[in-house]
């Protein structure tokens, strides 16, 4: 079948970047939403900070803050969200366009975070200073803001080319699949032993996951006599109901 490109990873060796799309931010710099709509929220320090659209006032906000009016916000704040949980999952609304704009600007600012993140993880900073000279505020700028910009846009994926049986393109990733694997293998094989990196680990999370979801799918498929309806909504509600059934194997054999 050959080697190919996975969902979820990306690495590019010439500018020395990686990026995890399951990695997370560290939070210590906080979490913020759309701070010109007045809204900031510390997870780590658990403070609520108003933003005022008129005149900014010290006072009031550090008495929300810091001061006795606190412990108050805090609380209301949980109460409210709490309320908003329930809603959610009582009537399942559909985003209107507060709502889309709000999850846009969580998301993307997440995104955001990841890819700082992954950046300031894997790439020394003496190295990348010395490469880009006099121009490394414009090229980290440039740099970031791509990636940004990539794992913001819609979606690419190019497999299906390099499988089209006949084409070059498959007869050349088919040939480099079996040089590459067996080279990595044994590459590793010879270097000092280490315990696994997050990427390592990452990807054995996965396939332990796959293989569980697979078996309890296998189990499933034996031990129950198929029987769909006709009907679309029925159908569906059972195809809701099988995956369901499938995943809580899967979980329990993970857990």
């Amino acid at each position: 079948m050959g080697f190919y490109y996975n969902e979820g990873f990306y690495y590019n060796e010439a500018e020395g970047f990686y990026y995890d799309t399951k990695f997370l931010y560290d939070q210590r710099d906080g979490f913020y939403y759309d701070q010109q709509q007045g809204f900031y929220y510390d997870q780590k320090r658990s403070q609520f900070l108003a933003d005022k659209v008129d005149k900014f006032n010290k006072d009031n906000k550090d008495y929300w803050t810091t001061g006795d009016g606190q412990a108050r916000m805090l609380e209301v704040f949980d109460k409210l969200k709490i309320e908003v949980d329930e809603f959610i999952n009582k009537e399942n609304p559909k985003p209107g366009k507060t709502a889309g704009a709000a999850i846009q600007n969580v998301v993307t600012t997440q995104l955001v975070k990841e890819v700082v993140r992954g950046f300031c993880l894997n790439t020394d900073p003496a190295k990348f200073l010395e490469t880009a000279g006099e121009e490394a505020k414009d090229k980290l700028s440039l740099l970031l803001g791509k990636e940004c910009q990539r794992v913001l846009s819609d979606p690419v994926d190019h497999r299906e080319k390099w499988r089209v049986e006949g084409s070059k393109a498959k007869e050349a990733m088919d040939n480099v699949s079996k040089e590459l694997i067996p080279f990595i293998v044994t590459w590793l094989q010879k270097a000092e032993f280490k315990t696994a990196n997050a990427g390592q680990e990452e990807t054995l999370q996965a396939l332990v996951a796959r293989r569980c979801v697979k078996e309890a799918a296998y189990a499933f498929a034996k031990q129950t006599k198929p029987d769909i309806a006709d009907e679309p909504k029925q159908a569906l509600a059972q195809s809701k109901n099988m995956a369901s059934a499938i995943a809580k194997k899967a979980i329990a054999a993970l857990e």
